[in-house]
């Protein structure tokens, strides 16, 4: 999926040492453990959700044009035989991301995040 996007002004982020806030760290995580989830169910992503919200200082962290960036490349490790998948698999794959038909593609176009093939 590709599309241009208007710069927008992001918020400036806090420098690394402001980073420390226990209070809006509890906070987070009393969000993250009142979503109707299992326990634990969420695996990385309240990591994710956490960090994100500290990075941004808020409650209710938001990305603003986010991207998904897929890497594709070829090298001597599928030559050695441990590749799940021969090296013809990978144009095929670079190409399916391009026409949109990978799974990772539908997921970004459905939640309407531009994707990015290097």
């Amino acid at each position: 999926m590709s599309r241009l996007l208007r710069h927008q002004s992001a918020p400036a982020l806090p420098a690394v040492d402001d980073l420390h806030d226990p209070a809006l760290a509890a906070a987070l995580q009393h969000r993250i453990d009142r979503k109707t989830v299992p326990h634990g169910a969420l695996g990385r992503l309240a990591a994710l959700a956490l960090r994100l919200g500290m990075i941004l200082g808020t409650t209710e962290p938001r990305l603003v044009a986010p991207q998904l960036v897929v890497f594709a490349a070829d090298h001597g490790i599928a030559a050695r035989g441990v590749s799940a998948y021969p090296s013809d698999v990978t144009w095929q794959m670079v190409g399916n991301f391009l026409a949109g038909g990978a799974a990772v593609s539908v997921l970004a176009r459905q939640h309407g995040i531009a994707q990015t093939v290097v």
